[in-house]
């Protein structure tokens, strides 16, 4: 605040000083004739008029230069994040069912990139929220998550520095499904599925269809956090392939 006042002041100063200079001399209060110029070089008084305004602009310029230097370099020179996902980042890992590949688990990535012009120092990526609503009819919702946790982890660090134009990508969502080792005679086997936000954040069996708001933070040195959420809509059911999948699961940006 201090810097924007005596940054006003100086430009008032300078815009009176152009002003003065501007104006003929005969309007002003003195009586005695124009004073001589400082370099008598043409009659104009051109080189005395170039003198004059550099003695103004110089000093003033190197005083706002002094005040704003680093706040300049900081809005010039600062990072630049970007948070991606897509069903083209859903990926599949599949097993040998007698004659068949089918998936066990699939995972969806979200991209990350600083497309700034500066490293991206102690950068961080936490999800906020996992709001849950049975539909998009629901009136009411419920927040799963008890507190925010990270999703990057790099050796025990929460956080990272990524280098400008920097690009990496992370696992944000599971699916899997677990065929427990036996059954009560003479039942079949029923899978387990388990849906993942994160590495461990698993959400309870009782929510296994609906929608799920995931809104991650993102955040870093010398830029404001910036927060998305990402829709995720599945039918609770499971599918052996990536393409049979699609039928009922399914996630998407929301915009802020």
């Amino acid at each position: 605040m201090k810097k924007t006042v005596l940054l006003y002041i100086l430009l008032a100063l300078l815009f009176g000083f152009f002003v003065g200079l501007s104006v003929p001399f005969s309007y002003s209060l003195c009586t005695k004739g124009c004073p001589t110029p400082l370099l008598q070089i043409c009659e104009h008084g051109f080189w005395d008029w170039t003198l004059r305004v550099l003695q103004v602009i110089g000093p003033i310029a190197a005083v706002i230069v002094a005040l704003f230097k680093e706040d300049w370099v900081a809005y010039w020179y600062t990072p630049s994040l970007h948070i991606e996902t897509s069903m083209d980042d859903l990926g599949e890992q599949l097993v040998r069912d007698g004659e068949n590949d089918v998936a066990s688990t699939y995972t969806a990535m979200l991209r990350y990139s600083n497309v700034g012009k500066a490293t991206a120092n102690n950068m961080s990526i936490f999800v906020e929220r996992v709001i849950y609503r049975q539909s998009s009819d629901s009136l009411t919702s419920e927040d799963l998550l008890g507190e925010p946790f990270a999703l990057l982890l790099d050796k025990g660090n929460d956080s990272i520095n990524l280098p400008r134009y920097g690009e990496k990508s992370v696992v944000w969502l599971s699916l899997q499904k677990v065929k427990t080792p036996s059954a009560p005679k003479g039942k079949p086997i029923v899978p387990s599925l388990y849906l993942f936000i994160g590495r461990s954040f698993q959400i309870p069996p009782k929510y296994s269809s609906g929608i799920f708001d995931v809104t991650f933070k993102v955040a870093c040195d010398n830029q404001k956090p910036q927060l998305r959420t990402v829709r995720l809509q599945w039918d609770g059911k499971w599918r052996s392939r990536k393409q049979e999948l699609f039928n009922g699961f399914a996630y998407k940006w929301l915009e802020n």
